[in-house]
């Protein structure tokens, strides 16, 4: 509450704020709830709903009329579809990516030519490094776009290469073990 009223310029806005808050918060919650399903997103977007309610302060005159009531629900329920729409378009990228990698190792399996000990090694890698590697070295995205496409950082991308690779060798090694 108190970085929300830090946000305020005057007196008399704090205080409608306030009672906005302290009036509407449940249904907020309920609202975004009902459309994300998820505590913690819902509580993203009824945060991001307080933001815009204080740019738009002074549209409020009764705090207590239906008129505000209805201008609140429709900002948190907006903001809920936006955090719902990227989700899914997050959801989206990385089940394509699951896709092309599925083919990837249908086509490597159903070729005639006999894949190399590298390939057959990454396709062995948990799925989050063999995400990166399939993005870096059969497509040759840029660690920040493929951040971009899995939602994690750069650093984190760096980070699965780096221990990917390392696995990569212990398999590697095993595989030498076993087929000489």
């Amino acid at each position: 509450m108190f970085l929300y009223l830090s946000l305020i310029e005057t007196e008399e806005d704090k205080i409608k704020f306030e009672a906005i808050f302290n009036n509407y918060k449940k249904i907020m919650y309920y609202v975004a709830n009902s459309i994300l399903k998820d505590e913690h997103y819902s509580h993203d977007a009824v945060q991001n709903s307080f933001l815009k309610i204080i740019k738009h302060i002074d549209k409020i005159e009764d705090v207590k009329c239906n008129k505000t009531k209805g201008f609140i629900v429709t900002i948190v329920k907006n903001s809920s579809i936006d955090i719902y729409r990227k989700l899914q378009m997050e959801k989206n990228k990385v089940q394509k990516l699951e896709n092309e990698i599925l083919s990837f190792e249908q086509e490597v399996y159903d070729t005639d030519i006999l894949p190399n000990k590298v390939e057959v090694a990454i396709l062995k890698l948990p799925e989050r490094y063999k995400q990166v590697f399939f993005l870096k070295y059969s497509h040759g995205v840029h660690d920040d776009k493929i951040a971009d496409i899995l939602d994690i950082s750069p650093s984190t991308v760096r980070t699965r290469i780096k221990r990917g690779k390392e696995k990569l060798k212990i398999i590697l090694d095993e595989m030498e073990k076993v087929h000489g």
